[in-house]
């Protein structure tokens, strides 16, 4: 898939937010391995890594009223994997206790 450009991804996510679940796909599709790379970095561990951005997608598809700027998805999604990778990190933690 080529790469997508800030405003087509934005243009994807207000298709998305009707409720064309073929421009979530595509958002997915497009943004899916730069996620992962950015769990990776953080976590070090493929399998959990691959859990926070599961989440990640989980999270931007419950709460798609929340961006309130389309153009900005990508950065939003960074914040989503960044916190999804700490809470998986804290609950590690706890769960080695």
């Amino acid at each position: 898939m080529k790469k997508l450009t800030y405003k087509e991804l934005g243009a994807l996510f207000e298709k998305a937010k009707a409720g064309d679940t073929s421009a979530f796909a595509e958002i997915f599709n497009a943004t899916y391995k730069p996620q992962l790379y950015l769990a990776s970095s953080i976590i070090h561990n493929q399998a959990l890594a691959e859990e926070a951005v599961q989440n990640t997608y989980l999270s931007l598809y419950k709460n798609m009223n929340a961006v309130e700027k389309p153009i900005a998805l990508v950065s939003f999604m960074n914040r989503l994997t960044v916190n999804n990778c700490y809470a998986i990190i804290r609950k590690e933690k706890e769960s080695t206790k």
